[in-house]
């Protein structure tokens, strides 16, 4: 240790240095800090606090030192701090706030890193778009993720899969010069994936003790749309007054033959609503009409709408809900 050179003013702490270049450090890991310092001086000090600051954790004074303890003049110690990586990217400079009785009163030590991610992904989020259940082209649609780590590493298991997209490991792993592996992963949407919106992760464990997460989007369409797809509501009207309302069927972009369905009312709502279908375009578009005649009486009607198609067309039955309310005539 290069020796310090006291200062005018007694009870000082001298740290041999008040600043840290860590280098390159990788995301997830911790990395001790020492900041080495000398009490110089007449006087002793008192080191009463230590304020960390977003990167450094676990601060303290080193052995047999503590926080309140009156140091003695000459005495070597150290400020220890942990630096924790975590989620950072690129540089990171981390602070700590050393506070007490001593000639300044407070001083401020600070560490600076490079963070390199153990994972980096390309993409970080594969986007399958619109994927429509039931078409061959679809079922078979895979996308590819880039996976380039510290070192090589094995996938432990996959935490987290969305319902319906599965995973598989490219066969070979490509060693870069700096000592970094790169692994491919071939991810699949497969007939089983539930129609909707999907944005999910899947989240791997990894013998690098670091998961590995990646986002997956897709909008997964039925073969056939319905317009509304889920609820037709006449709201509140008076009674005397006639009221209609109307779904669109339609086969997406040519993907099946929608044949004309059966059209089923059930519930309340069968009492005063009658339903009938007409095609628009054969086999692509569709369009039923729902209507509540101006004598149907007050009250509150709900039920649903059954919509079936022959066996033979493969196309699973929809229901659609139903709800009116009819005020008395004054």
């Amino acid at each position: 240790m290069k020796e310090f050179q006291a200062p005018l003013v007694p009870g000082a702490i001298l740290f041999e240095t008040k600043s840290v270049d860590l280098g390159e450090t990788f995301q997830h890991h911790q990395y001790e800090v020492r900041f080495p310092f000398t009490v110089v001086g007449e006087d002793a000090v008192r080191v009463k606090e230590l304020n960390t600051g977003v990167g450094f954790t676990l601060a303290y004074l080193e052995p047999p030192l503590l926080l309140g303890d009156w140091i003695h003049p000459g005495t070597q110690g150290a400020v220890v701090v942990t630096f924790d990586a975590g989620r950072y990217k690129a540089d990171k400079t981390s602070t700590v706030l050393v506070r007490g009785d001593f000639e300044s009163e407070r001083e401020q030590l600070s560490a600076e890193a490079f963070v390199i991610p153990v994972f980096e992904l390309e993409p970080r989020v594969l986007q399958f778009g619109d994927i429509i259940l039931g078409d061959a082209y679809s079922q078979k649609r895979s996308l590819v993720v880039q996976i380039t780590a510290l070192k090589e590493f094995q996938v432990l298991c996959w935490k987290r899969t969305p319902p319906g997209v599965s995973i598989e490991a490219i066969e070979g792993v490509e060693i870069l010069e700096d000592g970094r592996a790169v692994q491919s992963f071939r991810v699949t949407a497969g007939p089983e994936i539930a129609e909707g919106r999907m944005s999910t992760s899947f989240i791997g464990e990894t013998d690098l003790g670091t998961e590995i997460e990646f986002m997956v989007n897709a909008n997964v369409l039925g073969m056939v749309k319905y317009a509304p797809s889920s609820r037709v509501a006449f709201g509140i009207f008076d009674q005397g007054k006639e009221k209609k309302r109307s779904i669109r069927i339609e086969s997406v972009r040519g993907a099946v033959d929608v044949p004309l369905p059966t059209l089923t009312i059930e519930g309340e709502a069968a009492k005063v609503m009658q339903a009938e279908v007409r095609t628009v375009t054969s086999g692509l578009h569709h369009r039923i009409t729902l209507n509540i005649g101006k004598h149907a009486p007050s009250g509150s009607y709900n039920g649903v709408l059954r919509i079936t198609y022959p066996e033979a067309s493969g196309l699973a039955p929809k229901e659609i809900m139903l709800n009116a309310r009819i005020r008395s005539s004054r």
